[in-house]
């Protein structure tokens, strides 16, 4: 057995001021009565999953956590909120997923309105979906985006979204200090802020989009981080979150995660919302997508074959972390076979061309 080499995590020092960012993450007046019960399925050690109890201490919103013995899923939230008459919920974009894929017309049915009788949907810890969200919304939820940075705490506050909200975006708070800078030669912005107690500025590693029609708050998109980037073997750049979530707007895909880190050209993982389904009839449908995504990318970050396509294996898992995200770098070791294979196939297609 070979020695296996860890590296120490980073350490990110904060002040103990930092907690009390958490405690005031909210919009609500201070005359607006917050007596109902907040559910809560992040873990505690995540900075998502310290809002909940902080809230509880703060400003009296009631905390509700799954038993520590769970993982939460499906079944178990849906229970908690109709068991314990939540009338809030904190939780990530894969929970939410797991809930519009309800198989049962009734079941489906009941989640959805369950959700729809909830104060706030506050969804952070990765991306959530458009058209999962789009859906959330028609249903009458009250969607909040939610957004935070382990340096510098949570950075979109809790509140009743109302008309004047849009889902697509993430609300800024405005007593951090807070700052949008531009990109040299690009459209997009970076995120800048003070974390308590460094003395000093710090850069979020992501590429915002800024909301020009939000004209009392200040509301941003996230693009995808700079190191999402995936470098093709001719040195160009790509940001796969375009590719991505155009795929991910699609009912019949649960996860679509692109690879390509020194290839010539793009592929995708697929891991369809069914694993019963037939992979060539998969392969398929999101080839159709792709050529109709193709048009509105850069050329070099189009997906050129059908081969590209992997459908994931039932036996293996898109690997993702403890609040939702995916893993870029372990899918590349998960997958790395059904990787090479895919672009083995796709300079075979090239050479008999």
């Amino acid at each position: 057995m070979t020695d296996l080499q860890f590296s120490r995590p980073k350490p990110i020092y904060l002040a103990h001021r930092y907690i009390l960012g958490y405690a005031a993450c909210h919009q609500f007046a201070p005359k607006e009565e917050i007596d109902w019960i907040n559910l809560s399925t992040l873990p505690l050690y995540h900075g998502f999953g310290l809002l909940a109890p902080c809230l509880s201490l703060s400003i009296g919103m009631t905390c509700c956590l799954p038993p520590p013995s769970i993982i939460p899923a499906t079944k178990s939230t849906l229970d908690l909120i109709r068991n314990f008459e939540c009338r809030s919920m904190m939780t990530v974009p894969s929970i939410i997923d797991d809930i519009l894929s309800l198989a049962d017309g009734k079941e489906l049915g009941e989640g959805l309105g369950l959700l729809a009788g909830l104060e706030f949907l506050a969804v952070g810890g990765g991306a959530l979906k458009s058209g999962t969200g789009a859906t959330l919304v028609k249903h009458g939820i009250k969607l909040l985006n939610h957004y935070g940075v382990t340096e510098i705490g949570a950075i979109a506050p809790i509140f009743r979204p109302g008309l004047d909200y849009n889902w697509r975006f993430l609300r800024l708070r405005s007593d951090l200090g807070l700052e949008l800078h531009s990109v040299k030669d690009s459209p997009y912005f970076r995120l800048v802020g003070y974390p308590i107690g460094w003395g000093k500025a710090f850069e979020v590693q992501d590429e915002l989009e800024r909301n020009d029609t939000a004209l009392s708050h200040m509301e941003i998109r996230i693009l995808g981080r700079t190191d999402d980037v995936i470098v093709l073997k001719t040195g160009e750049k790509v940001q796969p979150r375009q590719v991505e979530d155009a795929l991910n707007m699609d009912t019949s895909i649960r996860t679509a995660v692109c690879v390509g880190n020194g290839f010539f050209e793009l592929a995708v993982i697929i891991e369809p919302m069914n694993n019963d389904v037939d992979s060539e009839a998969v392969t398929g449908h999101v080839w159709q997508l792709v050529q109709r995504i193709n048009p509105s990318v850069d050329h070099h970050a189009r997906i050129t074959s059908r081969s590209a396509i992997i459908i994931k294996p039932a036996e293996k898992q898109i690997p993702r972390s403890d609040k939702g995200s995916i893993m870029r770098q372990a899918v590349h070791e998960i997958f790395k076979e059904e990787i090479k294979s895919a672009y083995s196939t796709m300079e075979l297609d090239t050479l008999e061309d």
